[in-house]
């Protein structure tokens, strides 16, 4: 559950669909100290749907990159060079979810405090009555 609400937030301040940060957003575990851990990759401009235009690449809700094309490569994305030269190629990528969790863990840290004392809290409370003598 807090999962879904993670990813959910997630994808609402990135601006990207909510299948796309579900896909590579992981949870590593919880340590002893409680700790929620989260790991993801770069989303590819050419997931997020890119398509050429005439003076580069446009992405939708990421604006337009100049001199940027559409190639395959080892696979499908969208590509820049470095200088004028044919030289080295780099992909261009968007935003990464868990560095987003990473950068504001303030707006995270209220959807676990939602999550906790919305549904794990009653339920603990419920448990420690049925455990105690009557």
């Amino acid at each position: 559950m807090a999962r879904t609400r993670i990813t959910r937030r997630s994808a609402e301040r990135i601006k990207v669909p909510v299948g796309k940060v579900r896909e590579r957003l992981r949870v590593a575990r919880l340590t002893n100290d409680l700790e929620f851990r989260m790991r993801s990759e770069w989303l590819r401009l050419i997931d997020l749907g890119a398509r050429q235009t005439g003076s580069g690449v446009s992405v939708k809700l990421r604006g337009s990159y100049r001199s940027a094309f559409i190639a395959t490569m080892s696979s499908r994305g969208v590509f820049m060079r470095e200088g004028k030269a044919r030289g080295p190629v780099n992909e261009l990528f968007g935003p990464n979810p868990a560095n987003d969790i990473n950068n504001h863990p303030d707006v995270f840290l209220d959807v676990l405090a939602d999550v906790l004392q919305s549904h794990l809290m009653p339920r603990f409370l419920h448990e420690i009555d049925r455990l105690l003598p009557r």
